[in-house]
């Protein structure tokens, strides 16, 4: 991957979730298959700017806070915010605009502590040291935490490999 590892998971996902094809195949996996994407993100840097292989307990400890912050806090204000863009009453208020804005500002604050915690669990990972074995660290970790969250093996290949690309590794 292009990013350091000096740079913050944060920092990492930002740029790779705006390289071309990640946004859309992220939320493609988030819509279909209720994948969480700081977790795509996680996997992706944790192998790629770490260059650290995902054991199955790094997989398990990943999913646990990820799913703390999806269900209380990343998916409901997610729900409110897409209530809210989908009222019919929003074009008559001219202040329901700066509600919708703030909404996804939270939406995204939430999915930032989020990630912090992630951060948290691969400076773990990195003091337990990681498995050297496989082709790449990157494509190994999307691969497992997708088929972590059951996502058929065709589309998680197809989307691992648009993420490796995307963040410009080799492997």
């Amino acid at each position: 991957m292009s990013q350091g590892p000096r740079t913050s998971l944060w920092d990492f996902a930002v740029w790779l979730y705006s390289q071309p094809g990640v946004a859309a195949t992220s939320l493609d996996l988030q819509e279909r298959h209720r994948v969480d994407v700081n977790l795509l993100m996680f996997a992706a840097w944790v192998g790629g700017a770490l260059g650290a292989r995902l054991t199955a307990a790094d997989v398990v400890r990943a999913q646990e806070v990820s799913a703390i912050w999806q269900q209380q806090w990343v998916v409901p204000i997610r729900a409110l915010r897409r209530q809210l863009k989908a009222a019919p009453t929003k074009s008559a208020d001219p202040g329901f605009a700066d509600i919708l804005e703030s909404m996804k500002a939270l939406e995204l604050q939430a999915e930032r502590l989020e990630i912090e915690q992630l951060q948290s669990v691969a400076a773990q990972i990195m003091r337990q040291g990681s498995d050297p074995a496989g082709a790449s660290p990157v494509t190994d970790n999307l691969l497992a935490i997708m088929r972590a969250q059951a996502v058929p093996d065709a589309a998680a290949t197809a989307a691992a490999e648009v993420i490796r690309q995307a963040g410009g590794s080799s492997g």
